[in-house]
C-alpha cells in the first residue's frame, strides 16, 4: 500500500471522503463511516481523523519514543560514570588507556544510549511523519549499528597485540570515518528531532533543536578536521615531523580547546532539550492513552474536541 499522509482536517459527512491512513496499522480508511472500525485492526474509524498530531496517535508508540529519550539521559549518566571511572582506573594504573577493559566499559556506557536513540526512532505505526523525515530516521539507525561495529573492530585491535604504522594509521583512519558518520547521524538525529517538535507542536524545541543543528556543525566539525590534519602529517612513521610539530601544535591545540568548549556548550543545550522533549511527550502519552481509552470502551468515533494540551 502507497504511503498516506493524515490531514489535519479531512472533509467527513458521516464517512472518511479522502484517503487517510488508521493510527494503528496504515490501513486506508477512506469510505469507510465515521462510527466505524478500521477492518484491520479494529481500531474506531474516528481516531484517525484528528490530523497528525502526535497526540493522536497509538499510545504505546508514544511511550516508545518517552522511553528513548529516557534510556539516552540515563545513558549520558552511565557514559560519565564509564569515563570517571576508566580515568581513577588508569590513574591508579591498574589499566591503561588503550587496555580491552576500557572499550568493554565504554560499550556498555553508550548501550543505553543507543536503545534510547533506536526507541526514539520508532516509526508510526500510522506511517505518519515517514514522508518528512523518514529517510532522517532510518539514517539515524544505519549511524547506530555502524557505531556498534567500531566498538567491536576497536576491542580487537586491542587485544590483537602491537600493530604496525600502516595497519595503525589503516585503524585510526576507519575510527575518524566512522566518528564522521556517528557526526552525520548526530545531525540527522537533530533535525528528527526538530520535526517531532512540530508534532507536538512546540516551536520552541523545533528552534532549540534547530540552533544545534548548527552549532553542532560548526564546533564538532572543526574538532574533526583539527583531529585529522596531525593525522596526515604523521604519516605511516607515526610521529609529527619537527617542523610541523613546532610550527602547529600551539594552533591545533587553541582551535581544539575553543571547538571542544563549544561542543561541550552545546551538549549540555541538548540534554536540557532532550529533558523538555521527556516532559512533552509524556504529557501526549497521557492525552492519548485517555482518549484510546475513551474511544474502544465506548465504541464511539473517538474524535477529539477542539482544545489541546
Amino acid at each position: 500500500m502507497s504511503q498516506l499522509t493524515a490531514n489535519p482536517g479531512p472533509v467527513l459527512s458521516g464517512s472518511v471522503e479522502m484517503d487517510l491512513p488508521c493510527r494503528q496499522c496504515s490501513y486506508n480508511l477512506r469510505g469507510l463511516p465515521l462510527d466505524g472500525q478500521c477492518p484491520e485492526c479494529a481500531t474506531p474509524v474516528g481516531l484517525s481523523v484528528n490530523g497528525d498530531l502526535l497526540r493522536y496517535s497509538e499510545p504505546e508508540f508514544i511511550g516508545t519514543l518517552r522511553r528513548g529519550f529516557s534510556f539516552i539521559l540515563w545513558g549520558v549518566l552511565a557514559l560519565v560514570i564509564v569515563t570517571v571511572g576508566a580515568a581513577i582506573l588508569n590513574g591508579m594504573r591498574v589499566v591503561g588507556v588503550g587496555s580491552p577493559v576500557i572499550s568493554v566499559l565504554s560499550f556498555f556506557g553508550t548501550l543505553p544510549m543507543v536503545i534510547g536513540a533506536w526507541l526514539l526512532t520508532t516509526p508510526d505505526p500510522g506511517g505518519i511523519g515517514e514522508d518528512r523525515y523518514g529517510a532522517a530516521r532510518k539514517f539515524i539507525r544505519i549511524t547506530l549499528a555502524i557505531g556498534l561495529l567500531n566498538h567491536l573492530i576497536a576491542f580487537i585491535a586491542k587485544t590483537a597485540g602491537p600493530l604496525t604504522p600502516g595497519v595503525r594509521i589503516l585503524f585510526s583512519t576507519f575510527e575518524l570515518i566512522v566518528t564522521a558518520i556517528g557526526f552525520s547521524g548526530n545531525l540527522a538525529q537533530l533535525a528528527y528531532l526538530r520535526k517531532l517538535a512540530m508534532r507536538l507542536p512546540d516551536p520552541s524545541l523545533a528552534e532549540r533543536a534547530r540552533t544545534l543543528i548548527w552549532g553542532f556543525c560548526i564546533s564538532y566539525g572543526v574538532l574533526l578536521v583539527v583531529g585529522y590534519i596531525p593525522l596526515l602529517m604523521m604519516g605511516a612513521s607515526g610521529k609529527l615531523a619537527a617542523g610541523s610539530a613546532t610550527s602547529g601544535i600551539m594552533l591545533f591545540g587553541c582551535v581544539t580547546g575553543v571547538s571542544s568548549i563549544a561542543v561541550l556548550v552545546f551538549g549540555v543545550m541538548y540534554l536540557f532539550m532532550l529533558g523538555r522533549f521527556g516532559e512533552r511527550f509524556e504529557e501526549q502519552a497521557a492525552f492519548a492513552k485517555s482518549l484510546w481509552s475513551r474511544a474502544k470502551a465506548g465504541g464511539g468515533a473517538g474524535r477529539a474536541s477542539s482544545g489541546g494540551i
